[in-house]
């Protein structure tokens, strides 16, 4: 048997970012690898410039996450503006920034987004190693998981957590047993009359697989924002409906 820990993570509106070109956003269907150890690592106390830090979260830990309920997704219009910064002018306040400050021939800077969100979404994930001398003992992380360094937010900034993620350390036969043995939070699958889905996605080929994608979403760099493509396996729950017949 192996330990894992295995945790729950709720949110009104949560952003899992899929690859973006131009102004559209769009999220992933489910929290991503990169987000996972992302929230991690800002639990920990590891800023984003230390991409050793990272490197060594991606090579050290395996992952697998369980929908458990449906949710919808949401596209926000998004319109900001930052105004031209100069190095003579002192901005104390944001209305500074985009208003008073500014000439009325000079360009505000709009920047306009379509941001795709995923709302009322709940996902069990488990975490186990996969190197003999992970940086983190999982009890490490979900200590971490419970008095986080940074604030934890689900995938953006404006996405905070609404649950605390109630993370579990655990002796299982595998993963998906890990999964099956978790009990997300009652009272918000029984709002919204669900129970979790018979199918999960995995980093690692577990036995039984039945299909195989390619993510971008393996860490590269945090500060230039740079991820690579790493394999996905989708891999239905035993006894779940997708096993019947």
């Amino acid at each position: 048997m192996q330990r894992y820990l295995t945790f729950q993570i709720y949110g009104p509106m949560q952003s899992w970012g899929a690859v973006a070109v131009g102004e559209v956003r769009p999220s992933l269907p489910r929290p991503s690898r990169s987000g996972v150890l992302g929230l991690l690592a800002g639990a920990l106390g590891i800023r984003r410039d230390e991409d050793e830090r990272h490197t060594e979260l991606d090579r050290a830990y395996a992952m697998a996450v369980q929908p458990a309920t449906k949710g919808a997704r949401m596209a926000d219009y998004h319109t900001i503006q930052c105004g031209k910064r100069l190095a003579k002018r002192t901005y104390r306040t944001r209305a500074d920034e985009v208003g008073g400050l500014i000439p009325k021939n000079e360009d505000p800077g709009t920047l306009l987004s379509t941001r795709e969100y995923l709302v009322d979404t709940l996902f069990v994930v488990t975490i186990w190693p996969r190197v003999d001398d992970p940086p983190h003992s999982l009890n490490d992380l979900a200590h971490a998981l419970c008095k986080p360094v940074f604030t934890p937010c689900l995938g953006r900034k404006s996405c905070p957590p609404a649950l605390p993620f109630h993370p579990l350390v655990q002796e299982h036969d595998g993963p998906l047993e890990a999964l099956d043995a978790y009990d997300p939070d009652g009272d918000v699958l029984q709002a919204m009359d669900a129970a979790p889905a018979a199918e999960v996605y995995t980093s690692e080929p577990l036995d039984g697989w039945q299909e195989r994608t390619e993510v971008r979403d393996v860490p590269l760099s945090r500060t230039r924002w740079q991820f690579g493509l790493r394999p996905e396996y989708r891999i239905a729950m035993p006894g779940g409906a997708q096993d019947e017949g």
